[in-house]
């Protein structure tokens, strides 16, 4: 019997990778593939090209405790996510943020997502000044279009109500003066996610239960850039502003650095929180 020191484990990897490799060759060769010629073809390619990244996502899997990807509290795995796209880059980004079993949907619509979601609101449409995002439209608001920068608000709005009465009023004022700004308008997309109501869909779930920011900056959308110190949400606009330029695209800190320099003391330093504004 073996023990339980790190030479051990190692050794159980191993005889695990050698399992996984062989049943990751026989894939193709499953009963429901092996009578559809074409699709049997395409898997055997996949496999040519990308058979040691799929191992690899296996061992990654075993080595994470093997999280089940239909159970809220761990939605930052999601297989479609790892194997579609990450391993094989055979789906879409868009495609792959769906979990598999809801591809099983017959196109009734009677299918039944495998997370939260509050109903998706219309394109584009804001709530108390910033972008209104829910569960199923966050890819759209957040990810879908790549010259944009976005910042996601992931809320506790009821749980965390001092943090989030506190955080609001600094990134409406934000998203404003981008708006406001004509260099700047239509550059920078501040939306706000009740995760109270909505369960963060994979791969962008961070199985955390409290605010987080996330800058999802243009042209590099798969490097989401977390604010570090939110201080309990207590952020001015200059806090803000400050995290941008350092985060965002080259236009958009730019822009940011313009605001900082162009803006109000008043403006860029006014704290809510110490004026009975909440």
């Amino acid at each position: 019997m073996r023990g339980n020191d790190a030479a051990s484990r190692r050794y159980d990897y191993g005889l695990y990778e050698d399992v996984i490799e062989s049943h990751v060759q026989s894939a193709c060769r499953m009963n429901e593939l092996w009578h559809k010629r074409d699709s049997r073809r395409e898997c055997e390619i996949i496999l040519d090209n990308h058979g040691e990244d799929l191992v690899f996502a296996f061992t990654r899997w075993l080595r994470r405790g093997m999280p089940d990807e239909g159970r809220a509290e761990t939605t930052d795995w999601s297989w479609n996510w790892e194997v579609c796209y990450k391993a094989t880059h055979s789906c879409s980004e868009e495609l792959s943020m769906h979990i598999l079993a809801e591809f099983s949907d017959d196109g009734s619509g009677q299918a039944e997502r495998k997370y939260r979601s509050e109903p998706n609101p219309p394109k584009n449409s804001k709530k108390h000044g910033l972008f209104n995002a829910v569960a199923s439209n966050f890819y759209e608001v957040f990810i879908d279009d790549a010259d944009v920068d976005a910042i996601a608000y992931v809320a506790f709005p009821e749980s965390r109500h001092a943090f989030h009465q506190s955080l609001m009023p600094a990134l409406r004022k934000v998203q404003e003066s981008f708006d406001k700004n004509p260099k700047g308008q239509g550059w920078l997309r501040i939306g706000v996610v009740d995760a109270e109501l909505n369960d963060i869909p994979p791969p962008y779930g961070t199985g955390k239960s409290q605010p987080t920011l996330c800058v999802y900056a243009a042209g590099v959308k798969n490097w989401p850039r977390y604010i570090t110190d939110d201080n309990e949400g207590m952020l001015t606009v200059h806090d803000l502003l400050y995290f941008i330029m350092n985060t965002c695209s080259k236009r958009v800190s730019e822009t940011a650095r313009e605001l900082l320099r162009d803006l109000s003391y008043e403006f860029l330093h006014h704290r809510v929180w110490e004026h009975d504004e909440m």
